[in-house]
Parts: structure tokens; sequence; C-alpha cells
């Protein structure tokens, strides 16, 4: 950090003091100096404004913190809710899930945050079919305990094939994208994967259903349409979405999706613990007014009348206004209609016909504001009367989400209003007297606006301030454990009916980012690398590559470039897929002119003989020492390079309560290892020992009674 200079060091009076002592040396004739003294009066005035001021400068205000924080490209996080996984299980009837629907913890509120499709079919079997396991497995015995591999245990081998099905009592409708969850078990933590097109994958999955598509006649394996893959050919537990367009048909009963693995170059081959159909994603927020906009192709035109359909949970159960675009605005239509469908969970929005050849088939022509009864009374923000500073009390008692409190103002043109959606920001100092900015502080529950220097003000009108999006967030407090969500806000008797289970525990809830915290965030973002110089660069940034579980690294510079080799846990040898994201994770980060290389573990083979005399009549005494030797050098292979010594391991074996004195001990290495002047074995940086041969012997010692 730089050290600021204290501006505000000396008293008024010590500022007063020396300005009086300084008179004699610029105007010597000055020889009275009694308070009395106009001009001392004046000194004594300006004494304490300099000591005011320079107490002013040197104060940093938490204003001119975040002002600077944002030079520096770093804004203060805002609040937000947690995000957890629900599994809808038991319809009666597939659905369609509302964008909003509300999820119940109590009276805390989850939202999912698109529309989402959810199949009464359930998984009533998973066939596996590996060289190691060839089975049928019920679903029942996925059961979160058991572990099973979806593809054996060893990595793919030539023209072999590794697959698993899942097997339905129904069937999905074509064009309709299901979710299936999978629980990935794993001992070890995995890097996050940031951008996954960046990273080279361990396995290769192909996706097929059982059915026709296109112009078939009978029916086959087709590969899906669409698949999204949130676990990352199974690396990380997550959801993989998919839809199909042809027909889905039965075979032997069942409705089947396959899922085979074409290449893999896996670490550890992905292991589940559970499979679960109908998995949605929710955030921890509750939405009392929204906006949805709808573009001209998606308005349906028949005889004198548009239509257009809307899936939201507020479109279907909350008030509604209904806006057109006109001249760059929103004007108010009043003369609309809705009809809302709840088992089939949309609202039909219908009005008389106007010209839109003006709009593109992109435009937005229509804007639906939709808000709870809660809030009815509250829509109306205010009326402006185009003064300066506009400011209104709110009376909210929950914390709102930044990005989803917006207000329309509206200005009169030719006898009618037009409304303008305004942004809401921190302060008005990077705001132009033409931006549309509100203020709203949170700490006053003041909604405030500028004085067309920093901020527009608000035309003048009548109850011309209102809310068109607003959401209210638990922020920290809202990340609970599992199976907390149990409940739905619906009157869709399938969806109320069925069986809600938050499958994870909620993470990711925040409150304000504090300026502290920022600080402390922006002194990290200095210290950190973005680029690699010395050997400890290498070693922070080789652990950081996405999609890897690494143990250990070690770098070492040979023929002048940088060799690098990770240690994976249980394995003694690199993936090739490890190797080539490493390679494009470092060249990132390298210098131009430095040369790097991933090289791999190198096996030190050791010929261990030991003779021990212990106890007499001790039986199995071989076989412990041996444990313990083979516990000694898995020990030191836990880190690369580790020195051997042959006194620590003679130490260890003394050390059993068994064993009088190691008579003969002897450690060689195959390879000719160096050793040092005290024996001790010394391998490569990137080294780890492999006993090759072990041989123990024990003698009674016949000396003891």
């Amino acid at each position: 950090m730089i050290d600021l200079e204290n501006l505000d060091d000396k008293t008024p009076l010590e500022i007063f003091n020396e300005s009086v002592q300084k008179i004699k040396h610029i105007n010597p004739k000055w020889t009275y100096k009694e308070l009395s003294d106009p001009g001392i009066t004046l000194i004594e005035l300006f004494s304490w404004l300099k000591a005011d001021q320079h107490k002013y400068l040197n104060r940093v205000s938490n204003v001119l913190k975040v002002k600077i924080l944002k030079l520096l490209g770093l804004s203060l996080d805002k609040r937000r809710g947690s995000k957890t996984l629900l599994h809808i299980s038991n319809l009666k009837k597939s659905l369609v899930v509302p964008k909003g629907t509300k999820w119940k913890s109590n009276s805390m509120i989850f939202e999912n945050e698109s529309e989402f499709f959810l199949t009464n079919a359930d998984i009533i079997s998973i066939s596996f079919s590996n060289r190691e396991f060839k089975d049928d497995v019920d679903y029942y015995s996925i059961d979160g305990i058991r572990k099973f591999f979806l593809f054996g245990s060893k990595n793919l081998k030539k023209n072999e094939t590794r697959e698993f099905v899942i097997n339905l009592s129904g069937k999905i409708p074509k064009d309709k994208i299901i979710s299936l969850y999978f629980n990935i078990f794993s001992y070890y933590n995995r890097n996050k994967i940031e951008d996954y097109d960046k990273f080279i994958p361990m396995g290769i999955i192909k996706w097929e259903y059982w059915g026709i598509s296109n112009n078939d006649k009978s029916p086959k394996w087709n590969e899906y349409d669409f698949v999204k893959d949130g676990t990352y050919s199974f690396l990380f537990s997550g959801i993989v979405n998919l839809m199909h367009q042809g027909k889905m048909c039965e075979k032997n009963g069942f409705f089947k999706i396959k899922i085979s693995l074409k290449y893999s170059d896996y670490d550890f081959m992905p292991k589940i613990n559970d499979i679960r159909l109908n998995v949605i994603e929710v955030f921890q927020k509750d939405t009392k007014c929204e906006s949805v906009f709808i573009k001209k192709m998606n308005i349906n035109s028949n005889h004198e009348v548009f239509s257009f359909k809307v899936k939201t949970h507020l479109s279907i159960y909350g008030e509604k206004i209904l806006y057109v675009k006109h001249k760059g605005s929103w004007k108010n239509i009043d003369n609309f209609r809705s009809n809302v469908d709840f088992n089939n969970s949309f609202c039909e929005i219908s009005c008389d016909k106007f010209d839109l050849s003006e709009y593109s088939d992109a435009d937005d022509v229509f804007l639906l504001v939709s808000y709870s009864n809660e809030i009815k009374d509250n829509m109306i923000i205010g009326s402006s009367k185009g003064f300066s500073n506009l400011s209104f009390e709110s009376n909210f008692n929950k914390l709102s989400v930044y990005d989803e409190f917006k207000i329309m103002v509206g200005r009169k043109s030719d006898g009618e209003y037009l409304f303008d959606i305004w942004e809401r920001k921190d302060d008005f100092f990077s705001s132009s007297k033409f931006d549309n900015h509100f203020v709203y502080e949170e700490n006053v529950k003041l909604i405030a606006f500028g004085n067309n220097h920093h901020g527009a003000v608000p035309p003048c009108g009548e109850d011309n301030i209102r809310f068109c999006s607003l959401s209210f967030t638990d922020a920290e407090s809202s990340n609970i454990r599992e199976k907390m969500i149990s409940d739905v806000e619906t009157q869709n008797k399938y969806l109320k009916n069925s069986n809600i289970v938050q499958i994870i525990k909620s993470t990711g809830g925040r409150d304000d980012e504090s300026l502290e915290h920022a600080s402390y965030k922006l002194s990290e973002i200095f210290n950190s690398m973005h680029c690699a110089v010395n050997i400890n660069d290498y070693i922070s940034i080789v652990k950081k590559t996405p999609g890897l579980i690494i143990k250990n690294v070690a770098v070492f510079v040979s023929n002048d470039q940088v060799n690098i080799s990770v240690q994976i846990p249980e394995l003694n040898s690199i993936p090739y897929s490890y190797k080539r994201n490493l390679v494009r994770w470092i060249e990132n980060f390298r210098l131009i002119n430095t040369q790097v290389k991933i090289v791999s573990l190198k096996k030190v083979n050791l010929d261990i003989n030991i003779n021990a005399i212990v106890k007499p009549d001790h039986d199995g005494s071989e076989e412990i020492i041996k444990s313990v030797i083979l516990d000694f050098i898995r020990m030191l292979n836990e880190k690369m390079g580790q020195e051997l010594s042959r006194v620590s391991l003679i130490k260890k074996i003394e050390d059993l309560e068994f064993v009088e004195k190691v008579e003969y001990a002897e450690i060689d290495s195959p390879e000719n290892c160096e050793k040092n002047l005290n024996n001790i074995i010394v391998i490569p940086p990137n080294g780890v020992y492999n006993i090759k041969n072990l041989d123990v012997s024990c003698i009674p010692n016949i000396e003891i009674v």
C-alpha cells in the first residue's frame, strides 16, 4: 500500500503560533501582536480554516474509496440469494413449471429462473455394460449410499464398448428438455472449470435415445439433438439437459436413454451414487414485480386480435399491466384481455390489432408488467413536480435484489403518458444530465433521482413514477441445509401433489460486500500472478489448472527449459489429458522466451533387504515389518523428490515393540541413484519410489529367557 502524508498533524493553536512567529521575518514593522489586533484576529481565523481543511483533505471517505475501486476496475459485489437443486417426483402427469414458480422453505422463497418441463416418467432400472459389470440394477438400489462405476474402473481400451442404459417407464415428448442429475462420487476435490471450451475433456460421451428420427421407418438408436452436459463428461455432480426432435419408442417394455463412452483418459473413472430425473435449479429470491418483453415473432395474429402466451408465475397468479412500444417508449394499453390456464401453466394475453409494419421480427412490441397482490397499493411510487433531487420513501422490510429493482417514469406526449425504464445506480457521480438513473438508499429506504447535472430529473406528471421490476432476497441467511424446501405455491394440482425434495444444501447467498473485504480482494488481485517467473509462480499456477486433481507439483530447470511434473492421488503416471490441459493452461502465464515441458513421474525402483532380531514366539513378524516399510515408502511418496534415509527406516522398524534390533539393512536401487555422504538416496525432483523387491528375515533372540 502507498503511504499517504499525514496532513492533519497540527492543531489550530500550533498553526496560529507558527504564523505569529513568522511575522517578524515577513514584516518586522508589525510589532503589536496582542489578541486585540485585527491582524491577529485574521490569523486566528485562517489558522482554524487551515486546520479544518487539512482535516478534510486528510480523510478518505467511503464514497471516495468506492470511486477509487471503480477506477481500478473493481465494483462492490451486490447481495444475492443462494441456489440449490430440487428433485420433483410422484407426478401423475407431465407438466411445464413456469418461470418464477415459488418454492417454499417455511417463509423463505426460492424461484426457478427459467421454464422447466417435468415428465411423469420414472427411472425403473439402469443397465450397465462393461467388461467388469454387465447387469441390470433396479433404481431403488441406487440409493445414495452404494456406488457404481458408470463405465468400469479402468479407462477404455481400443474397440471396446462401454455404456449404460437408463430404462424409463414412459416416453419423453419431442422438443421437450428433460433434466438428469448425476451425483458423482470422489474422495478428492477437483479444480472448477470456468470455461469448458478451453478445457480438453477427459472423456467423450455419446447420448442416444431409442426411437424414430427424421424419415426412419423403424426405431433405432438416435443421437440427441440437444445436449447440455453440466457434469463435464461426468467429472462433477450436475445436471444433463437432453432434447430430441424424433419419436421415442418402446423397447423390451421400456423407453431407453443410452450413454456410451467413446473416448476416455480419466484420472478417476466416473463413479456415481445417485441418478435423478426431474431435477431443477432454484435461486433464493421473492419476485414481487416483473417485466416480460414480447417480440414481434412471438405474437399470434388471428382475425382482428393479437395474442401471445407468457409462462411466468406472476403473469399467471398476479395482476397485470400491458404496454406497447411507441416512439421508443412504452404506452399503456387498457383494453387487453387475459386468460389463465393453470393446468398448462400459461397466461394468454390478447388485444385489438394495430399496424406492426414499423417493427422487425426481433423488435420488442409489448411489455407485460406483472405484480403480486401484496404490492398492488405500492406499484405507483408517486408523482414528479419536475424539481431537482426528487425522492420518495419506501416501506420495504426486506432487502432488494440490485439488478431486479427497476422503475418506469412517464412523460406526457400528445395528451398521453409514454414510459421509459430507468436504471438503478449506486450514486450519481458518473451520471450525466441525460442519464435516466435513480439511486435507492437501502439504509434510509429512500428512492432518489438526479438534479439535471448528475442524473436526469423525472418529467412532471401525475402518478408517473412506478415499479416495473422488484425482487427481495434473504441474502446470506438463505444458505440453508438440504431437505428444507418441501412446498410450492401453485394451483396446478399435479405439481401441488408432487413430492419435492431439496437434494443439496443451498450455497452462494451473500450480503453486500464491505469496503474492507473489497480492499482485501483488491490486494489479492494485485498480488495474483499474471505471468510465471520463478518456480513458486509455476507451482501456484499449475495447482489451479481447471478440471484437474493435483496433489503435488515439482518444477525444475534443465536444458534451458522449465520442467513440470504433477502428482495425482493414487496414480503413478500422468494421463495424456492432464498433460494437454496443463500445457494449454500454462500458455496463459509463461514468458514468451520460456520453454515449458510436462515431464512424467520418474519411478525409482528399490531393492530392500532387512534382517531383524525379534522376541521369540512372535508370529507374523515379517509381515508386520513389511507393512511398516511399505507405509514408510508410501509416506515419502506423498511428495515428489524426497530423500530416503536408511537410518530413518531402521528406526521405524526398531520402534516396533517385538523388534530387538535391526541386524542388517540394505537399500539398493537398480538405477544407481545418487547417494550423499550420509548414505542417503537422492532422487530427481519428479521422482517417486517403487519397491521392486522386498525381503525381510526375522531371527528370534534365543538369549531371552
